[in-house]
């Protein structure tokens, strides 16, 4: 369905109700297949040739001018969304975004990773990895190539099977505790 007026194209639909924030391309399929799009390349180079899904952003509102970005600007968002009897909600989400000043030939960016907690209706950071390199979990702001920041009593765990081996790192309320869970 093609709706000229709104510069819409709807595939296996004419209802726009699943189409939010005015994407121009929907994708609607019902019964016991995939929803999904396929991308596949045929290539005997080991390197430059793959499929790829590609987000550009400029700040300039004229297709085909250029405008640098700013920190912070989102340049896509990959988002999975479930139906909760009402309406879809986003149940997670990565963004890509750029993380310091641009510059002629330099694009700093983070990648960050969100998940709605039950009970909640929109997702919340749970994870980054910043323009240089380090991670953080539960943390905006890692300071260490891996950063986790434990909240509500929480306890940073390494295990290598259930709970009876690796390393618990755990607070008693002033002091970093390092024991073995065995």
């Amino acid at each position: 369905f093609v709706d000229g007026g709104n510069d819409n194209v709807l595939l296996g639909t004419q209802n726009q109700g699943h189409v939010r924030l005015n994407q121009q391309l929907g994708l609607a399929v019902t019964g016991n297949v995939y929803g999904g799009i396929s991308m596949v390349t045929h290539s005997s180079s080991a390197g430059g040739n793959r499929s790829l899904l590609d987000f550009n952003r400029s700040r300039n509102t004229t297709i085909g001018s250029h405008t640098v970005v700013n920190s912070g600007d989102s340049l896509g968002t990959i988002v999975g969304r479930g139906d909760d009897g009402d309406e879809f909600l986003d149940a997670a989400s990565i963004d890509f975004e750029v993380d310091g000043t641009p510059g002629d030939g330099d694009m700093p960016g983070r990648i960050v990773f969100a998940t709605t907690a039950d009970g909640a209706g929109s997702v919340t950071e749970r994870m980054r990895i910043d323009s240089s390199g380090k991670v953080g979990i539960g943390t905006a702001s890692p300071g260490q190539t891996l950063s986790v920041a434990a909240s509500g009593g929480a306890n940073f765990v390494v295990s290598s099977t259930g709970q009876t081996g690796g390393l618990y790192i755990e607070s008693d309320g002033t002091n970093g505790v390092i024991r073995n869970p065995a």
